[in-house]
Formats: structure tokens, C-alpha cells, sequence
């Protein structure tokens, strides 16, 4: 059976009548009632009965158009991806880590469908954790992948994205230097290297805050600042506010301008199970600052932790 018949017969089904259902096809009558008749001695059934000059399906003409439509359905799907993507249009899978689906790789999707008019290109979108995201990339159902670095045993083609956007905005701002990739817990630095460190909203998604605390230490000098940018716990009068603000204001924003009511959920959850500000000037002083002391924003939404590397 091939395709052609069973365009006749979906065009039959609908029209009704052989004559015009010739015409809108741009073929004969007889041509398309041997079609017709093709069709029938292959399947062993009749798919039509004639009534005058108008036809009607019979109960197995019925069932065998439902699957000749999808088949169809799915052919011309088929068929439109193929020409979409030899035009270099289509739809671009992307699946990223929660972090970055707030604002991130929406931007930058956003930015070149602007950049590219001409293109019929769609993204979509899909947040989890980067095990799943890797998992998942080998089961094709993405397309590409914003995460961390993947181990050598997906066999994966990586590259440091983010740290080229951020060497580019250092250039400029004016301060050209090297920019490294490394784990937080296991810095390739010397000891006694660097006379501060900062971490700005990235320590609380550190799996062992107390290894990279320590870490920060190792490769301060004598004397050297720690300065640690981070949400905190805000003060109680103003807690209900920003509760309602962080767990249902924003998720609900985020599903309705984003698409993506998760990782607006996963951010208050990340927040929230952040140490307080005690809490984690007690883990400062733990891992070998002192002089440690914090400043509350905003109420106490977000601190900056300030430490000290002793022997100085």
C-alpha cells in the first residue's frame, strides 16, 4: 500500500464523492476508483458502500481512516521537521540545570531568535539536576545540555561556556586575567596565593561548604579576606512577606513569563535551607577565619560573611 492511496482515501473520506474528490486530488475519476479498489483487495474488506452518487464508510472504512489520518499526520510532521532543519530552522531541545533556567539560557535563547529573524526556530526548555540532564542527553531527548561537566563516560562533547562569558566581561570591564574551571572543594591553587576571595550566591549550592570554606582558607595569605555574598535568613517582623513573596509569588511569575514554575521553586528551596548568618559564621570560624562578622541587605534577605585567614 502506499502513501498515495491512502491520501485518495483520506480525501474519499472526507469529500464524499468520487468526482470531487478527483478533482481536488488533480487526477482522473477512474484513476482514483482503482486506487480505491486496490486498497480494499489488499486490506480483504470494502472501505466504501456506494449510495447514488454519494458514498459512505463502511464500519471498517471507519476504523482504517482514524489510522490513516495519524499516519499521515505523522508523515507530514516528518516531512516539514526534514525542510525545517535543511533550511536551518526547527525546534532546539535544551535542557539546562535550575540555576540557569531563571534567567540565563532564556536570555540568550530570546537574544538570537532577535538576532535571527529570518529563522523559524523554536526552543524549549526543560530544568533538572545534572545527572538526569546527562541521562537523559543519551536518550535523545535533548538537543543540548547547559550543566556541569560531564565525566568522561557519557562521551559527550563539552564546552566551558559560562567561563568564556565570563572572561569576556572581564576583558571588558577592563581586567584582563585567566579564568580557571575548577571544584570549589579542590582548588589547582598554592597556598598562600591570594590576598581575597569572593563568592557571590554560589556557596549555598556547594555540596560540602565546610571542604571549600577550608579551601578558601588554604589558598589565602596571612591576612587575607574572605568575603562571602550570600542569601540569608531575613529578620522575623518581614519573614511573612518574603515567604509568600519566595514560595508562591515567584514560582507562580515564573510559570507565567517563563514556562518554568520549578526553578523558580528551587531557588526559594535553596534559600531557605541555607544556613543563617550565625550559622554559617560558626562554620567560618570552624574552618579557620577569624575576625568573622556579616552584614545584613534588604532586611536580612541577603549577608555579606567577611573573615579573616590568620597571621597577618
Amino acid at each position: 500500500m502506499n502513501i498515495y492511496n491512502l491520501r485518495y482515501f483520506v480525501t474519499l473520506a472526507r469529500i464524499r464523492q468520487y468526482t470531487k474528490a478527483a478533482e481536488e486530488l488533480c487526477i482522473t475519476q477512474p484513476s482514483l476508483s482503482h486506487a480505491i479498489s486496490q486498497m480494499e483487495k489488499e486490506l480483504g474488506v470494502r472501505l466504501f458502500e456506494k449510495n447514488g452518487h454519494k458514498i459512505t464508510l463502511t464500519q471498517f472504512g471507519e476504523e482504517f481512516l482514524s489510522y490513516a489520518e495519524k499516519t499521515l499526520d505523522v508523515l507530514d510532521d516528518g516531512i516539514a521537521s526534514i525542510k525545517r532543519s535543511a533550511m536551518g530552522n526547527g525546534t532546539i531541545r535544551l535542557g539546562l540545570v535550575r540555576p540557569l533556567g531563571i534567567s540565563y539560557v532564556p536570555r540568550m535563547a530570546a537574544a538570537f531568535i532577535k538576532k535571527n529573524p529570518k529563522l523559524d526556530i523554536d526552543f524549549t526548555f526543560h530544568t533538572d539536576v545534572t545527572g538526569r540532564l546527562l541521562d537523559d542527553m543519551q536518550l535523545g531527548k535533548y538537543d543540548l545540555l547547559f550543566c556541569s561537566k560531564p565525566s568522561e563516560e557519557y562521551h559527550f562533547t563539552a564546552e566551558p561556556v559560562m567561563l568564556a562569558i565570563g572572561a569576556q566581561r572581564l576583558l571588558q570591564a577592563g581586567f584582563p586575567c585567566p579564568v580557571v574551571e575548577a571544584d570549589a572543594e579542590m582548588l589547582p591553587f598554592a597556598d598562600n596565593t591570594f590576598d581575597v576571595v569572593t563568592v557571590s550566591f554560589g556557596i549555598r549550592n556547594m555540596t560540602h561548604k565546610d571542604r571549600a570554606l577550608r579551601e578558601m582558607l588554604r589558598v589565602l595569605r596571612p591576612g587575607g579576606r574572605l568575603l562571602v555574598l550570600e542569601f540569608s535568613k531575613c529578620q522575623p517582623w518581614f519573614k511573612p512577606i518574603y515567604d509568600f513573596y519566595s514560595f508562591r509569588f515567584m514560582p507562580w511569575a515564573g510559570g507565567v513569563i517563563a514556562g518554568d514554575r520549578e526553578s523558580y521553586r528551587y531557588l526559594a528551596e535553596s534559600i531557605r535551607m541555607h544556613p543563617d548568618q550565625p550559622t554559617f559564621a560558626g562554620m567560618m570560624t570552624d574552618a579557620g577565619f577569624e575576625r568573622v562578622s556579616w552584614k545584613n541587605m534588604t532586611f536580612g534577605i541577603c549577608a555579606m560573611h567577611i573573615g579573616f585567614k590568620p597571621g597577618a
